[in-house]
């Protein structure tokens, strides 16, 4: 299911407008506190009872303590607002995705995801709000510890969270997570019908057009760098690395200047026949998140923990240095992660329906 998570302190951005109610804080409340994730809080309009937000409050406290439990880390504050949007529509038609604006800033207290879910008491709605609250608290745990991200390891954070939205429902939801599967096997499918052979993980790129927490490394009353104009942000890399001193922030702009020249390339390769496009007109990237889910639900299955395995790595270079992650070395920590010695992101059309629907034959 498709996400959009958008970060107030830069970290990933590029959001269709969803409308928020009100100000948050001015809507009435349910919270429950965990040990190790904080207070969990549902705003709701007023023409949603307390009642129902309390009940819904428990099974989002349950998907928060598995996501935990799966990537072996703790989960930023969760906050979601519910709200009844107006008109026709309302409801959730068959096979339809929403998309969900999450918003993920850093406060004094530390830092907390909130994100904004229409509300129609369709049967379909508890499902989706659960899964919807897996994707964004595991994404927004695997950004939280990275520093400086490269923009083509969507399929990283992206893909993790497809799977950890999948485990919650398989174990809270079965008769949803079965339902979800049946449905994406058959998009799948008809994307291969429709001549598509492959998805290249590897072009896969976030949807903000800057580099997130680039600054960090430009010194003082900076912005983040161009992913538009790379050109130019690479320059901005040079002159930086002429000024400063700083041996840390030498290193991560010589690794920044990298990431940069990897993505003018990325943008620059020419699409061959049969191949996936993030930018498909009709069904934009949807089969992107399926190729990511299905590569690491492939992983999971063959070598259990590899997400808190590559999450553990990834916090562990970061906690040395503030680290700048590239596309090749996730690649590799992956790879290592998984007992491989290579990671192959070209991932055939067929491989994804065929691991998808031995995941579905798998479920009770």
């Amino acid at each position: 299911m498709r996400r959009l998570l958008c970060v107030s302190f830069p970290l990933l951005c590029g959001c269709a407008t969803l409308p928020l109610p009100a100000d948050p804080a001015r809507l009435p409340r349910v919270e429950l506190a965990l040990p190790s994730a904080g207070t969990l809080r549902i705003y709701h309009t007023a023409d949603i009872s307390a009642d129902l937000a309390r009940r819904l409050l428990g099974h989002v406290a349950a998907v928060s303590t598995r996501v935990q439990d799966r990537l072996g880390a703790s989960p930023p504050r969760t906050e979601i607002v519910l709200y009844r949007p107006a008109g026709p529509t309302a409801s959730v038609s068959e096979g339809q995705v929403r998309e969900t604006r999450a918003d993920l800033v850093q406060e004094a207290s530390g830092w907390r995801i909130r994100f904004s879910y229409p509300w129609s008491d369709d049967p379909r709605d508890p499902g989706q709000l659960l899964g919807t609250t897996a994707h964004e608290i595991a994404e927004a745990t695997i950004l939280l510890n990275v520093t400086v991200i490269d923009p083509y390891l969507r399929w990283v954070h992206d893909g993790v969270a497809e799977f950890a939205e999948h485990e919650a429902l398989r174990e809270l939801m079965p008769e949803v997570a079965r339902e979800n599967l049946r449905r994406t096997i058959n998009f799948v499918r008809e994307r291969r019908e429709d001549g598509v052979t492959f998805v290249d993980l590897s072009r896969w790129r976030q949807l903000a057009s800057y580099l997130v927490r680039s600054h960090r490394f430009l010194g003082p009353n900076e912005s983040n760098l161009s992913l538009v104009q790379l050109g130019r942000s690479v320059r901005r890399v040079r002159n930086a690395r002429v000024s400063i001193q700083d041996p840390l922030l030498l290193a991560g702009l010589a690794e920044i200047e990298d990431i940069l020249v990897h993505a003018r390339r990325q943008s620059r390769r020419p699409w061959s026949p049969g191949e996936a496009r993030p930018d498909d007109p009709v069904h934009q990237d949807y089969l992107f998140y399926n190729a990511a889910f299905a590569l690491w639900l492939e992983l999971e299955r063959a070598s259990p923990g590899v997400a808190q395995r590559t999450l553990e790595a990834f916090a562990a270079r970061r906690a040395k240095d503030d680290h700048v992650l590239s596309a090749a070395e996730a690649q590799r920590i992956v790879a290592e992660a998984a007992g491989r010695e290579r990671l192959d992101l070209r991932v055939p059309i067929d491989r994804v329906e065929s691991v998808l629907e031995a995941e579905l034959a798998r479920l009770p």
